[in-house]
């Protein structure tokens, strides 16, 4: 079972937000927190979090649709609540769209929001620019910037990720 890069996007802020032990995200560290998600979806539960792929930018690993949606804040810390999403509502009629709540208890099993959790919580000790200097230690953004490719690949990542899982969590 796999989500929305969005779906796990919106959770993530909403969660550093709700949590006082947590510091807020800016959308560079939400980036690599969700390739740290993407891996340990790989290695925990076997299958991906989300199908969207994930590039290979200079500063690390990107979700291009978590990019774009959340990159009026520039360099800022995310500090806004997401409570509510915009969904098509009817796949016969262009813009036809509604605003409807935003529940991620509705999108997600529990045991996921765990692993999410975890995530969230392991890489949150470091800066935005660890975690880029991070990221470009490891051997997935790595291959695919020395090979020019423009995804990071996915079994690049289990494979990485099944060896190297303590850095998934921040270890």
């Amino acid at each position: 079972m796999s989500y929305k890069a969005l779906d796990i996007a919106k959770y993530v802020i909403n969660y550093c937000i709700d949590k006082e032990d947590v510091q807020l995200i800016s959308n560079l560290k939400l980036q690599k927190i969700m390739y740290y998600i993407q891996a340990a979806f790989l290695v925990e539960t076997g299958d991906v979090a989300f199908q969207e792929k994930i590039s290979a930018w200079r500063y690390g690993p990107v979700v291009e649709v978590v990019y774009h949606e959340f990159k009026k804040y520039v360099n800022s810390e995310i500090d806004e609540r997401i409570d509510s999403q915009v969904v098509l509502e009817n796949k016969n009629v262009r813009y036809a769209y509604k605003v409807q709540p935003y529940n991620p208890d509705e999108i997600f099993i529990d045991d996921h929001k765990k692993i999410i959790n975890k995530v969230i919580r392991g890489q949150d000790k470091f800066a935005a620019f660890q975690l880029v200097a991070r990221t470009h230690e490891e051997y997935p953004w790595k291959n695919a910037v020395e090979n020019a490719k423009p995804y990071i690949d996915i079994n690049d990542m289990r494979q990485y990720f099944t060896q190297n899982g303590e850095r998934i969590y921040g270890e």
